[in-house]
């Protein structure tokens, strides 16, 4: 079944999903403005566009909170391509403009990667994107880690509700958050 959910200042966006999260594994790149869909890392053309839109935004944020070595640059459009994780994106044309990864299962989510192309930071695609991906599973809890210095990504995910509820240190002294989503319930 697909839904078309309003996305901000009443434009609206369309995104592809089934009741379960189950990705629509035969999605190839959408020839439709603005769309947030599935997307099936498994296709080596698109595996290559994730990839490439990773190592571009991934870059900037390595250059942002200072460090030399950053893991998420360490990897492959073929880790991308054997990956389990759930990819979506925004599409306009056929260029990927920002993609998320999503591991786990029932109803427990890491957010384990989410990156916009550089052209496009804080013009809302982020926003979209994860607001978007926090409606199809209403009920689920998400988690994310980022860089303590990474301030745009920690004010993105805190406007949907995150909260800061670690914080550990990786390699090279580099100090990492651990946010959680915390949902406001009614009744």
């Amino acid at each position: 079944m697909h839904d078309v959910i309003e996305i901000a200042e009443s434009k609206p966006y369309s995104i592809l999903f089934d009741e379960t999260l189950e990705f629509l594994r035969d999605v190839h790149t959408p020839n439709v403005m603005n769309t947030i869909c599935p997307l099936n890392q498994r296709l080596p053309d698109i595996a290559e566009k994730i990839w490439k839109l990773g190592q571009r935004a991934y870059q900037v944020e390595a250059s942002l909170i200072g460090i030399d070595e950053f893991p998420p640059l360490d990897h492959s459009a073929k880790d991308i391509q054997r990956s389990c994780s759930q990819y979506f994106g925004i599409w306009e044309g056929t260029e990927l403009l920002a993609a998320v990864e999503i591991e786990g299962a029932e109803e427990d989510f890491l957010i384990s990667s989410f990156f916009v192309i550089p052209s496009r930071f804080r013009s809302g695609l982020g926003d979209m994107l994860l607001h978007a991906i926090l409606e199809t599973k209403p009920n689920s809890r998400f988690m994310v880690e980022t860089s303590v210095w990474n301030k745009p990504a920690i004010n993105l995910y805190k406007k949907h509700g995150f909260v800061t509820t670690s914080q550990r240190e990786i390699s090279g002294g580099h100090k990492i958050f651990t946010m959680r989503l915390r949902r406001v319930t009614s009744g």
